[in-house]
């Protein structure tokens, strides 16, 4: 139970006016709402088949190191899904 009202507002972030913890309080109240920050498309984040996660670059750099060692397809230049496991799958069937 809540004994002081502004010990209570204190202790959960000073300034504010209560209200938030409730929801919507009237008919010209705004609705309050967290936008998507990101998603799928903002980020260069895949997940390979060998269940570890490269960025763009730690892929360009694994496409640059493959690229000495085996005649690769120019196709698998761009980073995605496809290409991570095509490249995955070709060197782990070399070694």
């Amino acid at each position: 139970m809540i004994k002081n009202w502004n010990n209570f507002k204190e202790s959960i972030g000073g300034a504010i006016s209560g209200t938030e913890l409730f929801g919507k309080v009237g008919p010209n109240y705004g609705e309050e709402k967290l936008p998507t920050t990101l998603s799928n498309k903002d980020t260069n984040v895949c997940m390979g088949m060998d269940g570890v996660f490269y960025t763009e670059s730690d892929y360009m750099e694994l496409y640059n190191q493959s690229l000495k060692e085996y005649n690769l397809d120019p196709s698998l230049r761009s980073f995605n899904k496809e290409n991570l496991d095509a490249l995955l799958q070709i060197i782990n069937s070399k070694n």
